[in-house]
């Protein structure tokens, strides 16, 4: 008897997908959601093929532009078998609109660039995380956001990591200070933000962390390290806020906070046990305001990380080695 048969009424009915047998599947433009998900036959959009991925599962995601609105709450993946969503090899993936998913462990995001869509509204964050375990997002661009964040971390997620990706350019949709590149407003569960270029919000932080209220329960146990932080003026490169606690903040370098502003600022910080230690700050009025909440750990510095900025916009640093997101440190 094959693999995954059962017997029901006599006759032997393969079970399509057993629980042991992941699979690699591939989704590209031009395919069609009624197949089968292979290579020589894809599916169509992210948005279904996300609902057929089962532990161990692979899709493969072919270059072109995903126009849609993914709103998935997904079957899980398990710390041995994760699944993992990737951009095909040497190709670009583009999703013009909203990518959300909610409590997905054990999800893996490589490779995914998301843009603005002409049907999202400002109150949509664009690229939203709710709840979920040990997931990641990594290796994406994700910019051109006109919302309260390009990416929002939410819920009660925990062990989740968000590295080695270019997020940059929110425009003005909301009020003073409101549309931020990253807001992380979800629990104590813990997460990583690191080797990641944040780059140009003119209407918000480049980083917020904390809960939307000074009445909501605390937000942290968040890693802030080896990123670039560049040009974020509303009103600064990084914000700790209201419940935020236990975030550790190093190895990062900022350049470029809102006028007459630290780089690592606070707004009505109730929480506790944050540091910020061994970070570069330039074109600002310091690394950080150390106040109740926010402790100076020592090793910040002024110091030119010698930013330039390429014509597609792109900013490196090339005077430092070991801060942000370097050839040494990324």
């Amino acid at each position: 008897m094959a693999v995954g048969a059962t017997i029901s009424g006599g006759l032997i009915a393969a079970d399509l997908h057993p629980a042991s047998a992941a699979v690699t599947y591939v989704v590209a433009p031009g395919g069609s959601d009624a197949a089968n998900g292979s290579a020589g036959a894809p599916w169509r959009t992210l948005g279904a093929s996300f609902k057929k991925l089962r532990p161990g599962d692979r899709l493969v995601v072919k270059g072109g532009t995903y126009a849609e609105q993914v709103k998935v709450t997904p079957v899980k993946g398990t710390a041995s078998e994760p699944i993992t969503v990737v951009a095909a090899a040497g190709e670009r993936p583009v999703v013009e609109g909203l990518l959300w998913l909610k409590g997905a462990d054990y999800w893996t995001l490589d490779g995914i660039n998301v843009t603005w869509g002409s049907k999202n509204t400002s109150s949509q964050h664009m690229v939203k995380m709710t709840g979920g375990v040990g997931w990641r997002i990594t290796n994406a661009e994700i910019w051109g956001a006109r919302s309260y964040a390009g990416l929002l971390v939410a819920g009660t997620p925990s062990k989740w990591m968000v590295d080695h990706n270019y997020i940059h350019d929110t425009y003005k949709s909301n009020g003073t200070n409101q549309d931020h590149l990253i807001y992380v407003n979800g629990s104590m569960g813990g997460g990583i933000i690191e080797r990641n270029l944040l780059a140009r919000s003119s209407n918000g932080r480049g980083l917020k962390i904390g809960p939307p209220s000074g009445s909501s329960a605390p937000i942290g146990n968040v890693v802030v390290r080896y990123n670039t932080f560049y040009d974020n003026t509303g009103p600064s490169n990084l914000q700790l806020s209201y419940g935020a606690s236990s975030v550790s903040i190093y190895r990062n370098v900022f350049d470029t906070s809102g006028k007459g502003k630290p780089n690592i600022t606070t707004y009505n910080l109730s929480g506790s046990g944050n540091v910020a230690k061994d970070n570069v700050g330039w074109h600002s009025d310091g690394v950080l305001d150390p106040t109740k909440g926010l402790t100076d750990g020592g090793g910040n510095v002024m110091a030119d990380p010698g930013t330039t900025v390429t014509s597609a916009g792109v900013v490196k640093t090339t005077s430092l080695s070991g801060y942000g997101l370097t050839a040494t440190a990324g």
